[in-house]
């Protein structure tokens, strides 16, 4: 047997066995925590510490993410479930841990049509062991083509991208997106990508059409790739809204969406009652109830866009 072979049963048949009797000899409760991207934890930390729970201290948290790698959530949902965790925090997950456990309570932050998808019975009773919080709205998309038309009330053509691959909140925007802009008297040019070797060719086709402005489906592509599309936009001179707000931190112009630290302090709420005795399929999904507006004042500066001052009035934070 070769030496990194043996090093490799050593783990699998020795070493890793005793890491996981260790863990569930210690009787503090255990949250498992599965992304599908590197997503801050940190509000869902400081909630639970607010509910008393105290990470190192009575509590245990796992924290596994796929850091955009969709094809990795299998494997790293089977190594939590293995530990038998008390309840499962999931951020674009669900689906895969569902079909690993019907017993192990999760609590989904980025729920895409949950009874569709047989995640649950109902919004006001899930049934089952999954509940959580909606990630899309429909009228979000018309909310932020009202906002690029409030930044330029002349605008006519925006450029909409599109993620084909592994991204359900994708398409359940994207007709929305075409309904809004049907009714606002904006023409929508549409590019599709599936991989970050796609964004060259989207952004050439996006120019040659001449649209005015940006807007994107959600997805885990666009929120890996933010650095190079915002660096993009800028050489292309095109002013954007899109629906993270670490997209505008990195250099968009504009962000409006969920506020992501909120949904964090709620799955700490979900999670603090399910370790009181509640049942997931007790508690009702919830719909988003923070939005932000952010607003990248150093990009408008250099897209040379004046920024109404209507527009800043409103914005929850304005980068300088």
């Amino acid at each position: 047997m070769r030496r990194r072979d043996f090093i490799t049963f050593l783990c699998g048949a020795l070493v890793c066995p005793l890491v996981v009797r260790a863990q569930q000899a210690d009787k503090r409760p255990l949250i498992a925590v599965l992304t599908s991207n590197d997503y801050d934890i940190g509000p869902f930390l400081q909630d639970l510490r607010e509910h008393g729970r105290i990470e190192g201290q009575n509590i245990r948290v796992e924290v596994r993410s796929a850091n955009g790698n969709r094809s990795r959530l299998p494997a790293l949902a089977k190594e939590l479930i293995h530990l038998n965790p008390d309840v499962i925090i999931t951020a674009a997950a669900a689906p895969v841990s569902k079909e690993l456990t019907a017993t192990i309570p999760i609590v989904e932050l980025e729920l895409f049509d949950p009874i569709d998808q047989g995640l649950i019975e109902s919004f006001a009773k899930p049934n089952g062991n999954v509940t959580g919080i909606l990630f899309t709205l429909e009228s979000l998309p018309g909310k932020q083509l009202e906002l690029l038309r409030q930044m330029r009330p002349s605008l006519r053509r925006v450029g909409l991208i599109v993620t084909t691959k592994d991204s359900p909140a994708s398409a359940i925007q994207r007709p929305h997106y075409e309904a809004a802009a049907a009714t606002l008297g904006i023409t929508l040019v549409q590019v599709e990508v599936r991989t970050r070797d796609d964004f060259e060719g989207a952004f050439q086709k996006l120019i040659n059409a001449k649209v005015e402005a940006l807007a994107e489906t959600p997805s885990g592509l666009m929120y890996n790739e933010r650095h190079d599309i915002a660096a993009r936009l800028l050489t292309a001179g095109l002013p954007a809204i899109f629906n993270a707000r670490a997209m505008a931190d990195v250099g968009g112009l504009m962000s409006y969406g969920r506020a992501a630290k909120g949904n964090w302090r709620r799955a700490a709420d979900f999670a603090n009652r399910i370790l009181n005795g509640a049942k997931p399929g007790d508690l009702p999904v919830e719909t988003p109830t923070t939005f932000e507006l952010v607003i990248n004042l150093k990009t408008a500066k250099t897209l040379k866009i004046d920024i109404p001052p209507s527009l800043l009035a409103i914005a929850d934070e304005v980068i300088e």
